[in-house]
C-alpha cells in the first residue's frame, strides 16, 4: 500500500492545485463582475448628468438667431428714424 499511496501523492498536489486556481479564478471573477457593475451605475449617472446639461445650455445655441434678429431689428429700427427725419 504505501507504493500506491505514495503514486497517488502527486495527483493530490495536482488537485489541490486545481482548487487553489479555480478559487482565485472565481474570486477575480467575482471582483471583476463588482467593477463592472459600479462602471455601469457610474456610466449611467454621467449620460444623465449630460442630459441635464444639454437641457440647460440648448439655449446657448439660440443665442446667434437672437443675435441676428436684434441686429435686423435695429436695422428697421434706424431705417425707420432716418425715413421719419426726412419727413
Amino acid at each position: 500500500m504505501e507504493l500506491a499511496s505514495s503514486r497517488l501523492i502527486g495527483w493530490y498536489i495536482g488537485f489541490a492545485v486545481a482548487v487553489v486556481v479555480i478559487g482565485l479564478v472565481a474570486v477575480l471573477l467575482v471582483a471583476i463582475t463588482a467593477t463592472v457593475r459600479k462602471i455601469a451605475l457610474v456610466a449611467e449617472n454621467i449620460a444623465a448628468t449630460l442630459e441635464v446639461a444639454r437641457d440647460r445650455t440648448q439655449a446657448l445655441w439660440d443665442v446667434s438667431t437672437t443675435n441676428q434678429v436684434a441686429h435686423d431689428i435695429l436695422e428697421s429700427a434706424t431705417a425707420a428714424r432716418t425715413t421719419l427725419e426726412r419727413s
